[in-house]
């Protein structure tokens, strides 16, 4: 059996197979439906739980379970750093992997590896090899375990509007008054140009800048009402960023600033006028983040060249997702933020390919998942029972699979027919449900007290759903710790509070932690919603129950609880089985290459955990150390190929032995060679 010379794993974050199936069915994801009709695609791909980012990716890129690894949830948490919130950081620093991944074990077999916005990549520990990106989950987002639990920060800065309205969380606002002083301008036709400044706050920025005035210049260019918008760091149209009229976009534009130690940073943007009335009264323009154009690859020059090479942007917040979220743009220019992010990720892994040495590729890319966050329950009859709605939001996810397919292919293209290609994910997604009431259930029970009953409290049980925000309320709030038996903590993990092992700790070991624990579950399991008249939760186990989950070890919590899918949000505190609606949680994972079956379903379960070692069976490589996974034998076309190779090696030394023995009719001893 022919066998890859090389691997490409492209990661689409969230990717449901069920999407991924029904686009494919349409006609809409060519390239795709190319890898999966003459290559093969799990039915049944499991992930390890909770169904989550940070360790989901490295379970993919180490073949090792949460437990192992250590990244065991969105953020990481280490025994005695208290229960609440304020002792973790979020999973995606390489350093928090205890074990080693498939590109640092490859190394050391003399094999040379490129890596692509893969999270928890950074810093790198390869010599020979490329990292680029991998310390959150987009380019220039940077999620360090030095930052508060919920914080980001960005280089050069984030996202943000300007406009004559106000809008929540970080809108500039602003008033136009007439110009005036503008040099190397034409004027308008039948109206008065306007202009207006603004501080440029540079929000969420990694360096602390000198203050900095942008100004804006309107202008009606056809005599029929406002119709172009300028921004320029001065009053001098020579100097301008650009020059656009609505509905237009301008990337790459280069921006300079000074820090306040004096340090001058290199950056590019990307902006679109989003809205402009003819009288200028209503208008907003929206400004992708400032990119820092070195400082997050290794090699510190591969950077530079990805910027020189590739179009698209290489720095959205969130992919847009809080722009959207906030009202800031609309659906079609969120839309099309995706794909800027999708095309400069694309032509990066294209350029990479084409132009460096590798034998493993692998690479990430985010816009399934933010695009799930934003409108999968608008996408799905359940949720939102609109048919027009449904349409215009399965119309922008076929969109960006659109965008992710054309530059897909392009990959696929460039690593050549040699190649094993694998499309995975880390987890799936549905549409959003009830509020979990996991406060409510705890509270009710007296397994936490709080120490007052107040404004703070009562939001934080609004605000609860099970999730990060509601506890964040929670710990604001505070509790009464001489009371509080139990603290739920990150996405899925309820810790008891225990005398010895936490700072406020009560509960003493043994048969009264037991106890207490059995209360935890009992609660969850018998609990109803009010609200509902239904049980939320779907599991509660003790840590060492959970270890087939991959939950274990003294990092999760002392309780694993698990919610229905028609609760909570797209993913997280789900169960990788969950089918709901038009979504599901499974995982995406496609074989295609020398030596894989072609058009087959893969009906065995299919854990990510075994990406990486069919990656290594394949190709001969070494296994890290903490690989856990199984070989995926049923996607070949042989199965049974390397013992059928190891059979032939051994009749042949047979043969040769049997030979140099003199045992052919030759004695070689003998034998005068000259």
């Amino acid at each position: 059996m022919k066998t890859p010379k090389k691997v490409c794993v492209i990661g689409l974050d969230a990717a449901a197979p069920t999407r991924v199936l029904k686009l494919i069915e349409e006609g809409s994801i060519p390239n795709i439906a190319k890898l999966v009709r003459t290559g093969v695609m799990a039915q049944n791909g499991l992930v390890p739980y909770p169904t989550i980012t940070p360790p989901n990716w490295t379970t993919l890129a180490t073949g090792a379970w949460p437990g192992t690894h250590g990244i065991t949830d969105y953020h990481v948490w280490k025994p005695g750093n208290g229960l609440d919130m304020s002792g973790t950081h979020q999973g995606f620093n390489r350093n928090d992997c205890l074990v080693e991944n498939i590109w640092e074990a490859a190394e050391k077999a003399g094999k040379k590896s490129i890596v692509l916005n893969w999270p928890s990549s950074w810093p790198s520990r390869l010599k020979q090899g490329i990292i680029v990106g991998g310390n959150s989950n987009i380019i220039n987002d940077w999620r360090t375990p030095e930052l508060p639990n919920t914080e980001a920060k960005f280089s050069l800065c984030g996202d943000q509007i300007v406009s004559t309205m106000q809008y929540r969380r970080g809108g500039v606002k602003i008033s136009f008054e007439e110009a005036s002083d503008w040099d190397n301008v034409s004027a308008s036709k039948n109206q008065a140009d306007l202009e207006a400044e603004f501080q440029m706050t540079f929000p969420g920025s990694t360096y602390e800048f000198e203050p900095v005035t942008w100004y804006l210049l309107v202008q009606d260019s056809q005599g029929k009402g406002y119709d172009r918008v300028t921004l320029s760091p001065t009053k001098n149209y020579k100097d301008a960023f650009f020059t656009l009229r609505l509905g237009e976009w301008k990337q790459r534009i280069p921006v300079t600033a000074k820090t306040t130690e004096g340090e001058v940073k290199q950056g590019i943007f990307s902006a679109k006028i989003v809205e402009l009335s003819e009288d200028a009264g209503m208008f907003r323009v929206y400004m992708t983040g400032v990119a820092e154009t070195t400082g997050w690859s290794m090699p510190e020059n591969i950077a530079a060249e990805l910027i020189a090479n590739t179009k698209g942007d290489c720095s959205l917040r969130g992919g847009g997702l809080r722009a959207f979220r906030q009202q800031w743009v609309d659906l079609d220019t969120y839309t099309e933020t995706q794909n800027l992010q999708n095309v400069f990720l694309g032509e990066s892994a294209e350029y990479l390919i084409k132009n460096k040495e590798w034998d493993l590729f692998f690479m990430h890319f985010h816009a399934t998942d933010w695009i799930y966050h934003a409108y999968i329950s608008f996408m799905d009859p359940i949720h939102t029972p609109d048919p027009e709605i449904n349409k215009m939001a399965e119309d922008a996810e076929r969109k960006i699979y659109q965008s992710l397919d054309e530059m897909i292919g392009r990959i696929v293209a460039a690593a050549g027919k040699e190649t094993l290609v694998m499309l995975v994910s880390d987890h799936g997604a549905v549409a959003s449900g009830a509020p979990v009431p996991l406060l409510q259930s705890l509270l009710a029970k007296n397994l936490i007290k709080p120490l007052d009953s107040g404004s703070d409290m009562s939001q934080a049980l609004k605000g609860a759903g099970g999730g990060e925000g509601g506890f964040e309320a929670l710990y604001k709030a505070q509790v009464d710790w001489t009371q509080t038996k139990v603290m739920p903590q990150r996405t899925v993990h309820i810790f008891v509070n225990l005398k010895g092992r936490d700072p406020h700790g009560i509960i003493e070991p043994g048969e009264e932690y037991e106890q207490v624990r059995q209360e935890i579950i009992d609660t969850l399991m018998t609990y109803v919603d009010p609200a509902t008249g239904k049980r939320p939760f779907s599991l509660a186990l003790r840590r060492e129950d959970a270890r087939p989950f991959g939950c274990y070890g003294e990092l999760v919590g002392d309780v694993i609880y698990a919610i229905y899918p028609w609760y909570g949000g797209q993913h997280g505190n789900i169960l990788p089985t969950a089918d709901y609606g038009i979504g599901s949680l499974r995982a995406l994972l496609v074989l295609n290459g020398p030596g894989i079956k072609k058009g087959e379903m893969l009906k065995r379960t299919a854990w990510i955990t075994d990406v990486v070692p069919t990656i290594c069976y394949l190709l001969d490589l070494p296994l890290p150390e903490a690989a856990e996974g199984a070989v995926l034998y049923q996607a070949f076309q042989d199965a049974n190929f390397k013992m059928k190779e190891t059979k032939t090696l051994r009749e042949g030394l047979a043969r040769m032995e049997k030979s140099l023995a003199g045992e052919s009719g030759t004695n070689w001893d003998k034998h005068d060679c000259a």
